[in-house]
């Protein structure tokens, strides 16, 4: 029977799809996981699939003729059935969602997972176990995600603790292909968050139910954060450090983090495949240094695999000490693979070194798949491999020291361009920021880091449990390296075009850019390649190109779109010939979440617009002002748009410090101002009064929101009214002094559809066709309120809701008006 299977085997192996098994196994698996994350639920039928195609491979296996595709077909269905548990998962009625809107609640749990601790907030996981309130009291499953406003000391992984908040269901911002914050959640096991306002209601009850292992790493973890904290002076050293020594990277700080990312080296603070080589080059030079003094061994010519050997080990505990992140899950699996190899004297071939770590992790996460640092890590590798055999040049035995030093130089400076072309379309897609000087930085940096910081922070792990001192001391060498990184990551930060804000490719176009690169590395080998896939490629780039520019820049009509920023306001008015307004950005209080950062920025991008025009900010409150701060620092704006009223917030002042740093006008309009015309667009300021800063004493009604610049837009014969937060003062003042000329085809409705605003006088006044209410759902205000909701009804408008809508679209050629809703629905 054995020898029966091998003579298969080996049939099968000469086909030429399964040459290297691994990679069409792997690619049919992952083929087999994105199915399911877009055609979710069919389980049943999966199993039966997987089944039907299990039943094929085993005649195939058995005779001598099948479809060599029954296998590809078979690893496809099991990568759509691993995937199903989180994408559509089922639930036991003691799961914790159950619970969501209900409360608050008095929840007992485990931290899951290693604690993001910072001044100005805590993040983790909780395992919950019960739940109760009053005289409830139920045992749970299922996971928390929480976030405490301010520090919480003292926890770590493992630790039970008791919390005191109310539940939600994570909500995403619905707009057209924006971050999935449920799926990103769901992804690792989170259906429900809490947030909790004070630490003082976040209890540690002990840790004594974690494993041994865990308590070890736990101690191991504090005593070398004792150890930096100790010797370690630099705030931003130390950031750095605990980073790469226990995965903590709570103290780098947004500001530092930003000039790692402007200087393209981002991914030195993130444990991936260079912090666990180095770590196992360190310990492997460790272990062959020891061994190389028994002659036994030397002469047995076992010292190299003895090394690789034992070297597996402290590679494993670097990773778990780490935290084990995809990215580190990938390259300790590598690392593992490639010394296994070595324990065995085995040639690993590298790409099936790197197709057996990425089906190992998707076997045991499926959902890494879509993991940022899965992707950017495997891309980097795998562009390595394949630009290194394009290298002209090969090491030989007569090299001169200066040319094999000159050789391993461009060596080096080629693997790190290879990996910054391969991971270029996946950078633009999900930071939308390219780094010019990542070449130069990098060949600084990664020597610096990897061969220096790494070995001696082992180093001085190391030696800890025997000499605390001798360990500082190595630190302190540690630290100076440390400050010339950081001088070297502030002087590329700093050069102006360091960094280029970009536009967001589509998914086709990062498809175009891989193929192209392939049929360009085949570009001699193949004459099909030369006279068909380049031709076709280039004509599909300029078909792209040439729809885009349509899209941004030719089209004749007006496009208005309500984006949803939750609790807030923000349209983006696309105007003919590509010229764009922006009324106002959304934000939070306090700007605790960047609205304009990841919510308005993203959507301009994924359009393809780098840059706005105009600025409209109504009135300087947080849900309407916050979410410009970003987009007036990275959008060309060429102009601002508001009122005048100062605000008192420090969000208002950090505004006008952009504005004056980015050399952007301020213009101040009231009702007095001319109207103005941009690309057949006509704009009118309706609200405030002229002069109404000087009598605002004398004007009992006066105050921020009744203060809103009310802006109409007119295109033809259509118009939109953007009327702000004004409330009922307000909108008697309008219709008082503007009449008619308030009569609008669209409505933004105002203070997101308070009970105080939109009065039926103001409503008979516009009397809009459509309607849109932007709000966050289920808002403590209630907005819009019912009556609100019941008065536009009863004219027969047409209303849309951003919370449960998503962004509305509204095109018009002048004469009539399409609306478009990302999502349909109306409020139950």
């Amino acid at each position: 029977m054995a020898t029966e299977w091998r003579r298969i085997a080996r049939r099968i192996m000469k086909q030429s799809v399964y040459a290297s098994p691994l990679i069409p196994a792997l690619l049919s698996y992952m083929c087999g996981l994105c199915i399911g994350l877009y055609i979710p639920g069919v389980r049943y039928a999966g199993c039966l699939v997987a089944l039907l195609f299990f039943t094929q491979l085993v005649i195939f296996f058995r005779q001598k003729h099948g479809s060599r595709f029954v296998p590809l077909l078979f690893f496809a269905s099991l990568g759509y059935l691993a995937i199903q548990p989180w994408v559509a998962p089922s639930y036991p009625s003691n799961h914790i969602s159950n619970f969501v809107g209900k409360g608050p609640w008095h929840i007992k749990g485990t931290i899951s997972d290693l604690p993001g601790i910072s001044d100005e907030r805590t993040r983790f996981v909780v395992e919950a176990e019960t739940i109760s309130a009053a005289q409830i009291r139920r045992r749970v499953c299922g996971r928390v995600r929480l976030t405490v406003r301010g520090r919480v000391s003292g926890i770590c992984r493992g630790d039970a603790v008791a919390f005191f908040g109310r539940l939600k269901a994570p909500r995403n911002f619905k707009n057209p292909n924006g971050f999935n914050y449920e799926r990103y959640l769901s992804f690792k096991g989170i259906r429900v968050t809490s947030y909790v306002n004070d630490p003082a209601l976040v209890v540690r009850l002990g840790g004594d139910g974690i494993s041994v292992a865990s308590s070890m790493l736990r101690s191991a973890r504090n005593r070398i954060s004792e150890l930096t904290a100790s010797a370690v002076t630099d705030k931003n050293a130390r950031g750095i450090l605990q980073a790469l020594l226990v995965g903590d990277r709570g103290g780098i700080s947004p500001d530092l983090r930003e000039m790692f990312l402007r200087s393209g080296l981002a991914h030195l603070l993130a444990i991936s495949g260079l912090h666990v080589g180095m770590v196992g080059a360190f310990f492997f030079f460790l272990f062959r240094i020891a061994l190389n003094r028994s002659e036994r061994l030397l002469l047995a010519g076992v010292v190299i695999r003895w090394s690789a050997a034992l070297t597996i080990l402290p590679v494993i505990v670097y990773g778990m000490l780490v935290g084990m992140s995809p990215s580190t899950q990938r390259a300790v699996i590598m690392a593992f693979v490639f010394l296994t190899a070595v324990v065995f004297e085995k040639e690993a071939r590298q790409v099936n070194t790197l197709a057996v770590a990425a089906l190992v992790i998707l076997i045991v996460a499926p959902v890494a798949l879509f993991d940022i640092s899965f992707q950017l890590s495997f891309i980097a590798v795998l562009s390595i491999l394949f630009g290194l055999r394009l290298l002209p040049w090969s090491r030989s035995p007569s090299d001169s020291v200066w040319l094999l030093l000159s050789k391993r130089l461009a060596t080096f400076m080629a693997v790190s361009l290879f990996a910054i072309i391969g991971t270029l379309p996946l950078v633009l897609f999900y930071f939308n920021q390219v780094s010019c000087v990542g070449l130069m930085s990098n060949c600084i940096a990664v020597p610096i880091v990897g061969f220096l910081v790494i070995p001696l922070g082992m180093l001085a792990v190391l030696i800890l449990p025997a000499s605390f001192s001798v360990a500082c001391c190595v630190m302190k060498i540690t630290e100076l390296l440390l400050s010339i990184l950081l001088e070297a990551v502030s002087f590329f930060s700093s050069l102006p075009y360091a960094a280029i804000k970009t536009i967001t490719p589509s998914l086709f176009e990062i498809g175009l850019f891989y193929a192209l690169i392939a049929a360009l590395l085949n570009l001699k080998k193949s004459r099909w390649v030369r006279l068909m896939v380049i031709p076709c490629l280039m004509a599909l780039i300029l078909g792209d190109a040439l729809f885009w520019m349509h899209e941004r820049f030719w089209r004749q009509d007006l496009r208005v779109t309500m984006i949803d920023v939750g609790q807030g306001n923000s349209a983006l008015l696309e105007l003919p010939k590509g010229v764009c307004v922006l009324i106002d950005g959304g934000g939070f209080a306090a700007n605790s979440f960047d609205v304009g950062r990841f919510v308005v920025a993203p959507f301009l991008w994924q359009k393809k617009i780098a840059q706005i025009d105009y600025i409209v900010l109504s009135h300087p409150q947080a849900d309407h002002m916050n979410g410009l701060l970003y987009i007036a620092g990275n959008f060309h704006v060429q102009e601002v748009w508001s009122n005048g009223e100062p605000g008192r917030t420090e969000s208002y002042q950090a505004f006008l410090d952009i504005l004056s740093e980015e050399k952007i006008p301020l213009v101040c309009l009231t009702e007095d101002s001319r109207p103005k015309i941009v690309n057949r667009v006509r704009f009118d300021v309706l609200h405030p009064p002229g002069g109404f800063l000087r009598d605002n004493d004398a004007i009992p009604w006066s105050n921020p929101n009744n203060n809103s610049l009310v802006l109409k837009a007119t295109f033809g014969e259509t118009s939109f009214l953007f009327p702000g937060d004004i409330e009922a003062e307000a909108e008697k003042e309008l219709t008082s002094s503007q009449g008619d000329a308030l009569k609008s085809s669209v409505l933004l409705a105002p203070h997101h559809g308070s009970i105080t605003s939109s009065t039926t006088a103001f409503v008979d006044h516009v009397r809009p066709d459509v309607v849109v209410f932007s709000a966050r759902p289920n808002n403590r205000l209630r907005f819009p309120h019912p009556d609100v909701v019941r008065r536009y009804r009863t004219r027969n408008c047409r209303m849309f809701w951003t919370d449960i809508n998503g962004a509305v679209s509204i095109t018009t050629d002048g004469k009539k008006i399409d609306v478009t809703a990302l999502l349909p629905g109306e409020p139950q």
